[in-house]
């Protein structure tokens, strides 16, 4: 057990964190609400307010996104409890362990999304061309808006969410020979809160794009 929930002497795993877990080809987001001898108690996967439903014995597969790296395993269903108010699915101890290196920016996903930047120069609106919940690559801002290494305030305008709040830090510029820059940003404060926040929309959105690329697979073999 110790070997699969470790790495480099750190607990992988702990409660309440998120996991991404896969259902039929599908992932969806769940929590962990208990480590013991046996496995892991997540939350059961939902969609629109409706519980997914898994079998005793299923083999599923988890992901675990570290600031470095996504984590895959391989477990098993070893109990459900989908009755009371608080619904749990007993999962085996992660096995087949297997990790993909990231960018250093996180789990980036490319989207454009309205960003509220508060520089120094005035408040302006920009547009992401990616973004992770590490930090994020804006454009549109021209020479002499930003500087490389400055910090200001900005606001994530997530679509159908709140806004999430940051003080970002300008890490790159480039396109110094164009009238337009992209700025890659640091996220160097942010609440934890809304890191999940983020995390979570970020799940769901590979999710939909995972969707929409199987989709337009399929109509080309058509």
């Amino acid at each position: 057990m110790t070997e699969m929930l470790v790495k480099e002497g750190k607990m992988l795993f702990k409660r309440n964190q998120l996991l991404l877990m896969e259902v039929e080809g599908r992932n969806y987001p769940v929590r962990v609400k208990g480590i013991n001898k046996e496995g892991l108690k997540v939350t059961p996967p939902f969609e629109k307010g409706n519980p997914i439903r898994v079998k005793m014995g299923e083999k599923i597969r988890i992901r675990l996104l570290t600031n470095k790296s996504v984590c895959l395993f391989q477990t098993r269903v070893l109990d459900l409890n989908y009755q009371n108010e608080n619904p749990a699915i007993l999962l085996s101890i992660p096995q087949d362990f297997t990790e993909k290196t990231v960018t250093r920016g996180g789990f980036r996903l490319q989207e454009k999304i309205n960003v509220r930047c508060f520089t120094p120069r005035g408040e302006a609106l920009k547009t992401s061309k990616d973004i992770s919940n590490r930090g994020i690559l804006l454009l549109g801002f021209h020479k002499g808006e930003i500087k490389e290494e400055e910090k200001f305030k900005l606001e994530i305008l997530l679509p159908e969410e709140e806004p999430i709040p940051a003080l970002g830090q300008v890490k790159r510029l480039t396109g110094q020979d164009k009238n337009e820059l992209a700025a890659a940003i640091e996220f160097l404060i942010i609440t934890h809160k809304d890191r999940e926040r983020l995390t979570h929309w970020l799940f769901k959105l590979d999710r939909l794009q995972r969707r929409a690329k199987l989709a337009s697979s399929s109509k080309e073999t058509e």
